[in-house]
């Protein structure tokens, strides 16, 4: 979520959905669990304490059901192995959500519900023996967290058969090419990705179309499950997530790049070429020596072996073709007497008049 996230309406939308009629509802809220119609027991495999209830004559596992909006997402589809490729890894790979509903009070009582769950859970089994519930707040705002596992160990659920992943789930086959042959995916693994189509009716969707701001129902189980030193953690077992608005989201993202967009126009100044020495678009009509003036180089005298050539009969035609060719030169080469010098790379001058026999 952003900051352009609306809040007070997000509340509004859950209050709705806390306000529907219950006989409409495929799975309970947690505020319809009792003491009188529910039973906490021990089960054997997998290793747990679990919430049941009486259909018929066999006890079937509660799942109830919260709404809020997801703070927090580690879902399916994995698009990589995991590069850590231990067995502790691999069977800690979990599939999460977290929720908040802000401060709104139907999802503070069902946070309420579940801390009395906990204290009946930890009296059954003698008291002190369930780890607090400790859930992180989002921003400042009461959360929850639900997770399944994708693993379960084949040896805390013989009676269980693994059963395959769901096409959107392990679209590219990673779960399925990481499980050791001694885990399943089993019943405390399957969780159903779906979308709110009208009240009460539901269609599979791809997990990954889930994102952080929409408002979600998530079902699970509680149950307890053994930790260090005889302790049990309770964990609400995750096994539905259902997307029902993602308007809010979608707004809030719309806001959030609108505002950029005009912040980056407000800051926007129009820049224009400036030409500092030169105009480079102007056309070059001769080359001029770097370091060296117009003026100079119009000025430069020729070299000295000129004014021999000059003194000489049969260089005179030559010299005054380049006096024409080069103004200038004409000057320089008929002002000048005598043999010309030039120095040497010493600094010493040297004769280079031409000597004559």
């Amino acid at each position: 979520m952003n900051a352009h996230y609306d809040i007070n309406q997000a509340k509004a939308v859950l209050q709705g959905l806390y306000n529907r009629d219950p006989a409409k509802e495929g799975v309970a809220k947690i505020s319809s669990i009792t003491e009188d119609n529910t039973k906490i027991c021990r089960i054997k495999y997998p290793p747990s304490i679990r919430l049941m209830k009486k259909e018929g004559n066999n006890d079937v596992e509660v799942i109830v059901k919260m709404y809020g909006v997801s703070c927090g997402l580690n879902l399916p589809p994995l698009k990589q192995k995991p590069k850590n490729n231990k067995l502790g890894h691999i069977r800690s790979l979990r599939q999460h959500v977290k929720l908040t509903a802000f401060d709104l009070e139907a999802f503070k009582d069902d946070l309420r519900r579940l801390r009395d769950l906990h204290a009946r859970m930890d009296d059954s089994i003698g008291g002190k023996r369930i780890h607090p519930m400790d859930y992180l707040p989002y921003e400042g705002y009461e959360a929850v967290d639900s997770h399944a596992r994708y693993f379960t160990d084949r040896s805390q659920a013989p009676y269980e058969s693994d059963t395959p992943f769901s096409r959107l789930v392990d679209p590219y086959n990673i779960l399925s090419d990481i499980k050791p042959d001694f885990f399943i995916h089993g019943a405390d693994n399957w969780v159903e990705y779906c979308k709110e189509t009208t009240e009460g009716q539901h269609a599979a969707i791809d997990p990954s179309t889930f994102k952080n701001g929409d408002v979600v129902e998530i079902a699970f189980a509680c149950v307890g499950v053994p930790a260090k030193e005889g302790q049990h953690r309770l964990l609400l077992n995750l096994k539905a997530v259902t997307l029902i608005n993602d308007d809010l989201r979608k707004e809030a993202e719309r806001k959030k790049k609108e505002a950029r967009t005009v912040q980056q126009g407000t800051e926007y100044i129009g820049l224009k070429r400036r030409t500092l020495y030169v105009d480079m678009d102007a056309p070059i009509h001769d080359e001029v020596s770097i370091g060296t003036s117009r003026e100079a180089t119009s000025k430069r005298k020729p070299p000295a072996v000129a004014s021999k050539m000059y003194e000489s009969s049969s260089f005179h035609g030559i010299a005054n073709l380049l006096n024409t060719a080069a103004p200038g030169w004409g000057e320089s080469v008929g002002g000048e007497t005598g043999d010309a010098k030039t120095q040497t790379a010493t600094g010493e001058e040297r004769d280079e008049g031409m000597q004559e026999d």
